[in-house]
């Protein structure tokens, strides 16, 4: 069976099935789901979803960002700022990711701060 061994912020899943299914929420959130429906990969959909939507104000950012980079010389740097935030913000969920992507190869689950 699968037994949970709390250290610090990670729990350790010793079910090795789930851990080969957990890191597919990463590329679609809801993969996971559709193989099993362990705590694990549960955890590691609920993150995955939480960095999906910081992709999307991310690129939202950037995207708003870089169309209206032409308009006047007073807001120019509002969008300029603008789409350097959505790109940091893209890049800081491309690294969460890496991250989390290989703890969940591991079968470790990670809670993220994101509520």
């Amino acid at each position: 069976m699968r037994e949970l061994k709390r250290t610090a912020d990670i729990n350790v899943y010793t079910k090795s099935n789930d851990r080969y299914f957990a890191w597919t929420a990463y590329i679609l959130f809801f993969l996971p789901v559709i193989f099993s429906k362990s705590a694990l990969c549960t955890c590691h959909m609920r993150n995955a979803m939480k960095l999906h939507l910081m992709d999307l104000v991310g690129a939202g950012m950037l995207a708003i960002g870089i169309l209206f980079r032409n308009t006047g010389s007073s807001i120019l740097l509002i969008f300029i700022a603008l789409a350097l935030l959505g790109g940091v913000i893209l890049i800081a969920s491309l690294i969460t990711k890496m991250y989390l992507i290989f703890y969940s190869i591991q079968g470790q689950s990670v809670s993220l701060p994101l509520r």
